[in-house]
Parts: C-alpha cells; structure tokens; sequence
C-alpha cells in the first residue's frame, strides 16, 4: 500500500519542479540502497529546490518587521552545518525553514551558544557574575523560573546568498562496529564508510530584541553583541565544529547610501555652532535640517534669526557638516558648520 502511494504521488508531483528543499529531503526518498545512489540523487535536487523570489519578499518583509530591534549580519567562514543530528529519513539532517524550505539558524542555538560561552568564557575569566544562575546571567538569558530580558529570533538567511547555498558534503567514519555495537577496538584496517550530507554557506540577519526600552536593557543587548560575536567567531555554531564547521563572523549591517549632498550656494561662509544632545533629539517635532549623514538636527534659537535668512520656507532643508564633540563640564556639545549669508557681496 504505502508503495502504491509513492507510486502514485511521483507520477502526480514532480520533485523536479518542487521548490522545497525540506518537502524534498522529508517525501521523496524512493528508496534505499547500499551505495546510496537514491540518497545523494535527493541532496543533489535539494541543493538548488527554492523559490527565490518569494523568499526574497518574506525576507524584506520580516527585515521591516524586525527594523526597530537590533540587527546584525553573520557571514559563515567555511561551511556551516544546523541539525545534523536531527531525526531524519536521511540519517544525517539539515535545519530548513518549514514554510520556505531555505536554511536558517534557530534563535535557540543563537541563545544556547551565547548563553554556553557566557558562563564558560565570561564567568570563568571576568565576572562570576556571568556564570549560569548568577545575576547578570540570569538578568540576560532568564532561568526556569523568569524570562531574560533578550529575546533571539531565528536568523534567516540573507536572499543574496541563497543561491548556491547548499553544498554537497561528506563525511567518513572508519568504525562503524566499533561505535555503534561494542565490538572490537578500532583498528587502520577498518573500511571507512562515507556518508553524504548538506552543508550550508552564506549570510544570515541576526535580530536580538529587548523586553524593556531603557537605555539599562540597550546595554545589556550591546554585551550580548560581544558575547556573540566572541562566541561565533571561536566556539562556533551547529555540528561539526571540531573539523571546522559553523565559525563566522558578526558584523553591523551595511548602512544605505546616502543622497549626495547638494554644493553650497556660492558666496556662501561656514560658522562653527555647537548643539547640546539634547537639543539635537528634540527636532522630531520639527525637522528644519540635516547633518552630513542625515540624521536631523535642531536649531537653538540663539541662531534662528540666521537660519530664516537661508531657508525662509519651513520646508526647506540646510546642511549642517559635523565637525567635533566638545565636553564641558556635564554637558555634550555636538559641533557643527553652518553656512551663513556672505554679507560681503
């Protein structure tokens, strides 16, 4: 009977044309043999079986959704491999999103590794505050009886790596009996037995988010930052790691271009004016004009009289080029050009 189905569904579905790499590995294994002909036919379709342009909507999508939490960009060193050791038709398992059927990494394995690295590393060699079930650990990570205050989502994969993602691998253990049945000890003259298996290569979004929005939970996210990216970098994520497997890097996300600024009018003077931090977070109610990077900038009222000279409409926008920051006493000066009339000409 159960063959009569698989009969029936390959003639209804081809695995050709599915773009499901989960669906395929899981459903479409039409048998098993000894040289695993069968086997490595499957993870050879699987490689290239994705909807690339719909993952790319639902990745943008999610990346909006996520746009207000904190967000890194992981790049694999090598080759990476998530759920080996899964349960799996296959015998050897690969962790692939369950809608989608692209790789991914589980905001759990993200939160187990810190945690591990936080405890062994941090604990051991800076704070014991950092060790399993002490403040700061607990403060971050949570334990069974309270939640941490950072949260790890799944780190999805980015849609320009997708493409060529997966790879076909292999591994080659030389005492099967020996492991598996307790039988003699190993010896050089055990046959090796290779085993195929996928392994990932590309970028993945990393997005931590934090049950409170004060500036204490912000800095207990930029130290489980450092935690992390120590901790992908050195100790590594998924299996294998011991021949190498599962190292990266964390690095910030690529900040957007930004529009080219226009010349300054011509007969035109620079004047030094400085902005508190505060002064500077306050123009979300009005927004007359920009830094050289962007970002919006108030203007004191002590030099609002030369700014209505050179935009006279609420709508217009003047730059203002950052020069420097200045400490005095308590307080934070943010230094800044601003071009003023030549009253020369």
């Amino acid at each position: 009977m159960t063959l009569a189905c698989r009969k029936l569904l390959g003639n209804v579905l081809n695995c050709q044309q599915l773009a499901h790499a989960g669906l395929l590995l899981a459903k479409y294994l039409k048998n098993q043999d000894d040289a695993n002909a069968s086997k490595n036919d499957l993870l050879k379709k699987a490689k290239t079986a994705f909807d690339e342009q719909l993952y790319e909507k639902v990745f943008h999508r999610w990346k909006e959704i996520t746009s207000s939490d904190f967000q890194r960009s992981f790049e694999v060193d090598g080759r990476m491999i998530v759920g080996l050791g899964a349960s799996n038709v296959l015998e050897t398992g690969i962790t692939l999103h369950h809608t989608y059927g692209v790789p991914y990494i589980p905001g759990s394995s993200l939160k187990g590794l810190c945690s591990h690295y936080c405890d062994e590393v941090f604990g051991k060699q800076f704070d014991e505050s950092f060790k399993r079930d002490k403040i700061l650990h607990t403060m971050i990570f949570g334990n069974q009886n309270s939640a941490g205050c950072v949260d790890f989502h799944d780190a999805w994969i980015v849609p320009g790596s997708l493409q060529g993602c997966l790879h076909l691998d292999v591994m080659t253990p030389h005492h099967t009996d020996y492991y598996e049945k307790g039988a003699a000890a190993p010896t050089d003259f055990d046959d090796p037995n290779p085993v195929s298996f996928l392994s990932v290569t590309g970028k993945f979004l990393v997005v931590l988010s934090c049950r409170e929005n004060t500036e204490h939970a912000k800095t207990l996210v930029n130290l489980v930052w450092k935690i992390l990216r120590l901790a992908l970098r050195y100790e590594g994520i998924g299996g294998k790691t011991a021949g190498g497997y599962g190292y990266g890097r964390l690095l910030p996300l690529p900040t957007p271009p930004q529009p080219a600024r226009e010349p300054l009018a011509k007969g035109t003077l620079k004047k030094l004016t400085r902005l508190t931090k505060k002064e500077a977070e306050a123009l979300k109610k009005k927004i007359l004009f920009r830094d050289d990077e962007g970002n919006p900038c108030i203007v004191p009222s002590k030099i609002e009289d030369e700014v209505k000279k050179l935009a006279p409409n609420p709508n217009d926008t003047v730059v203002l080029e950052y020069d420097s920051e200045q400490k005095q006493g308590d307080q934070v000066f943010l230094m800044f050009r601003l071009p003023i009339q030549n009253t020369a000409n």
